[in-house]
């Protein structure tokens, strides 16, 4: 299992790098038997919702469980 979180974290790290619009250093997360834990500080509504999009549609995780902050 620590292997899956390890990957799940690693496709999500890929993801957001790569994603237009997303400033991925603002963001923290970690995989827990394939759910998903996030925090972080986002600028607009928009960005918040295109990283809870990308990480819930990453294969293999479960849920989703975020404290990201619109400022």
């Amino acid at each position: 299992q620590w292997f899956n979180d390890v990957w799940i974290e690693t496709k999500i790290k890929g993801q957001l790098l790569v994603a237009s619009g997303v400033t991925s250093v603002n963001f923290f997360w970690r995989s827990a038997l394939n759910d998903v834990y996030v925090i972080g500080r986002t600028k607009t509504r928009a960005e918040r919702s295109k990283v809870l999009k990308i990480i819930r549609e990453t294969e293999g995780v479960r849920s989703v469980t975020h404290h990201i902050e619109v400022r």
